[in-house]
């Protein structure tokens, strides 16, 4: 079954969501995928992956672009404020959701973060990028998932 969800499952192009989608990245505050970075992983599993150059700086330098069709496909960013913490976002191609995660990669532990608090966040890292109301708002019903 699951071989048949990933592998036979159709795929777009990278060429409809890699650079040609960021003005509707644009219009939507969905982080863009910068003409500088580099393409690995390509259609591995259906995601494509995207990096910085440097990635040993921090700040923004991970997008994954899930290509399958159907309700899996979504793009996850990475925002790096240390190397051990990390903030994620998540948009839902199909469903238009947004949702923010705050990643604690030393101890593996993930929480969904309020759009207040992942600018916060960014800011106080001096990272440019800063999500709108759009994003993860109501947390109440997640309940001990969320960090705000």
């Amino acid at each position: 079954m699951l071989y048949n969800n990933i592998f036979l499952k159709e795929k777009y192009s990278i060429e409809k969501f890699g650079f040609n989608y960021n003005d509707f990245r644009k219009q939507n505050n969905i982080p863009l995928l910068p003409k500088d970075w580099v393409l690995d992983d390509k259609n591995k599993y259906g995601i494509d992956n995207f990096h910085a150059s440097n990635m040993n700086k921090l700040g923004y330098r991970i997008k994954h672009i899930n290509l399958l069709k159907g309700k899996l496909g979504a793009e996850m960013d990475k925002f790096y404020l240390t190397q051990d913490s990390v903030i994620e976002s998540r948009y839902e191609r199909e469903t238009g959701n947004k949702f923010l995660y705050l990643h604690n990669t030393s101890n593996a532990t993930v929480n969904i973060i309020t759009n207040e608090k992942a600018n916060y966040l960014l800011e106080k890292y001096n990272i440019e990028f800063r999500f709108n109301k759009t994003w993860t708002q109501d947390t109440k019903s997640l309940g001990s998932f969320v960090d705000k």
